[in-house]
């Protein structure tokens, strides 16, 4: 995948995460307290952000901004979905998260809000979306799409991540 990678200027983040939820931003706070080197990487359309080497943020062809599946202190402070093992091979492979594949809601949220979505399993994020319904009222559904995937493991940014990480000569867990 070809890349454009180059440093931006503290300001323009700051312009760029005031899209993102409070709970993102608050978990971003955490991570620029010792000045880091922040960077975007371009490729196919999408604008990978990396504080200190880290992809935190991801937009898709200059749209909506939200935390990479990397971000763990964002998703850890997130609402999630929790689908059942059923569900997670579509939705790892981008589908939407249907109603009858959800096992339960964890936190309060609105519609059209970020919402990190995990196996019920070992609880582990594999998308992140955006809800079409309340948490109140997906709990009171019995079926339709629940959530809009917006990014899951092995999707381009996934993809990207590992690119990034192999240029800077990162193993894979770090």
């Amino acid at each position: 995948m070809k890349m454009k990678r180059f440093s931006i200027k503290a300001k323009d983040f700051k312009r760029l995460t005031q899209q993102l939820p409070e709970e993102v931003k608050e978990a971003l706070t955490r991570e620029n307290r010792n000045n880091p080197k922040v960077e975007k990487v371009e490729a196919e359309g999408l604008e990978v952000y990396l504080l200190d080497g880290r992809p935190l943020l991801v937009a898709k062809n200059r749209d909506k901004v939200f935390p990479s599946l990397l971000f763990t202190e964002a998703l850890e402070r997130l609402p999630r979905v929790v689908v059942d093992m059923g569900a997670v091979p579509y939705v790892c492979r981008g589908a939407d998260v249907m109603r009858p594949g959800v096992v339960k809601t964890v936190g309060d949220f609105g519609k059209g809000m970020l919402t990190v979505i995990v196996d019920e399993r070992h609880l582990k994020p594999i998308a992140i979306g955006l809800s079409l319904y309340s948490s109140s009222e997906i709990d009171g559904l019995k079926a339709g799409k629940v959530v809009k995937t917006v990014h899951f493991v092995g999707d381009q940014p996934w993809i990207l991540f590992k690119d990034i990480k192999h240029s800077l000569g990162m193993k894979s867990d770090e």
